[in-house]
């Protein structure tokens, strides 16, 4: 029997830096979206650093956050236009939502 569907993996693309860098982060924004309460703790408990827990706590600003950091990396790895082809090429709607929540 042949079963050549099963080797799929040869003929796929080898994934970039940023694509690899684009799921680690968005990993990352998952497990903080987990930890927003612990956050919230936190700020009450450690009231020198309760400004900067309480805004990491808050949960419209995880994924914020994290896209900010991705485009960070897209400027320091790819440089200014393709940071900012990628910022516009989000779409109005996108943006709107993505930094007004």
């Amino acid at each position: 029997m042949n079963f050549n569907y099963i080797s799929l993996e040869n003929n796929m693309a080898p994934h970039t830096t940023i694509e690899l860098i684009g799921a680690i982060l968005f990993l990352i924004a998952i497990i903080h979206t987990f930890s927003t309460k612990y956050l919230e703790h936190l700020a009450h408990v450690h009231k020198r650093f309760s400004g900067i827990l309480h805004l990491l706590g808050e949960i419209e600003v995880v994924f914020g956050f994290w896209a900010m950091v991705f485009i960070l990396f897209i400027f320091s790895l790819e440089g200014h236009d393709s940071a900012v082809n990628l910022f516009l090429g989000f779409g109005q709607w996108s943006l709107y939502y993505l930094f007004l929540v």
